[in-house]
C-alpha cells in the first residue's frame, strides 16, 4: 500500500519559564494499529515559552506491508466517506536539565474528505 498525507499540527506551550527542546521527533501514521506510512524523521525544534508552533509534515510515498484486513477496511471506509486514523508523533524532550526518554503524542484524526 503507498499513500500520502498532510497535517498540520498546532501546539501551545502556555508556561511563562520552561521551554522545551525536542531532540528527536518522528511521525507516522496508523489505521486499526497498523502503521500505513513509513515513520518520517523531523527536524529537532525549540519550542520557546509562551508560544504556539506548527509541524506539517507530509507522510507516505513509499509503499508499506499491511495486512489484507487493513486494506480491506481502509477501502471500505473510504467508501463510506469516513476513515478514522492516528497521526503518531514520537519524541525526546528536554526542558531545563530534564531529558526525557522516548515517548509520543497520539492524534486521532477523523477524516471525511478520503
Amino acid at each position: 500500500m503507498s499513500t500520502t498525507m498532510h497535517f498540520t499540527v498546532v501546539s501551545r506551550n502556555p508556561n511563562e519559564r520552561v521551554s522545551f527542546y525536542y531532540d528527536q521527533l518522528s511521525a507516522f501514521v496508523s489505521y486499526k494499529n497498523q502503521v500505513i506510512t513509513p515513520p518520517l524523521s523531523l527536524p529537532p525544534l525549540y519550542h520557546d515559552s509562551k508560544s504556539t508552533m506548527a509541524l506539517s509534515p507530509v507522510l507516505g510515498r513509499e509503499a508499506v506491508v499491511v495486512s489484507i484486513k487493513v486494506a480491506n477496511g481502509l477501502m471500505m471506509d473510504r467508501s463510506y466517506g469516513v476513515v478514522n486514523l492516528k497521526l503518531i508523533l514520537t519524541r525526546k524532550l528536554q526542558a531545563g536539565v530534564y531529558r526525557s526518554g522516548a515517548f509520543a503524542w497520539i492524534i486521532l484524526i477523523l477524516s471525511d474528505d478520503a
